[in-house]
């Protein structure tokens, strides 16, 4: 669709860097911030419960040591310079949308990110999502392209059971 609308699309390698400790420093500053929420009394009425729901990683993460955490950050430096040096060559990045080591680093560097459906599947259905990330404070660069892929597109179908 990007090549439909005039644009270029190629293959880039993302930096090499380990997502690991990114991942520790993503889940303690979200512990941080949902605090009340996974150590008050509604914590354990919140739906998964299990070894990796967010609920329990939350709360694990209070237990992260001060010097892996700020290690964690040190690595957070090395990301934003290797994000920013790739988007020197590059204005938007295509991830797959969910997870993957793209959607990792573009966190841990602040890129905006834009997800939208992807393909047709059965039914006319989108069978995933796709991530456009633009270097951090250009969000007009993934929106704008996100809104040009979807107007090429067409609206999805609607549906079964939510016709109005």
């Amino acid at each position: 669709t990007v090549r439909e609308l005039g644009g270029t699309a190629r293959p880039v390698d993302l930096p090499d860097l380990p997502t690991e400790p990114i991942m520790t420093l993503l889940v303690v500053e979200a512990a941080a911030a949902f605090d009340a929420l996974i150590r008050g009394d509604g914590a354990d009425a919140l739906v998964r419960q299990d070894p990796e729901a967010w609920p329990t990683l939350l709360r694990a993460a209070r237990f992260v040591p001060a010097a892996d955490y700020v290690q964690a950050q040190r690595l957070q430096r090395l990301v934003r310079d290797g994000v920013a040096r790739l988007f020197r060559e590059i204005d938007v990045l295509a991830s797959p949308g969910t997870d993957g080591p793209a959607m990792l680093l573009g966190n841990a560097a602040g890129a905006p990110a834009a997800t939208l459906p992807c393909g047709r599947g059965e039914g006319g259905r989108p069978p995933g999502n796709v991530a456009l990330l633009a270097r951090p404070f250009f969000e007009h660069q993934a929106l704008g392209l996100a809104h040009a892929v979807q107007a090429r597109q067409g609206p999805l179908p609607v549906p079964p059971g939510f016709e109005a």
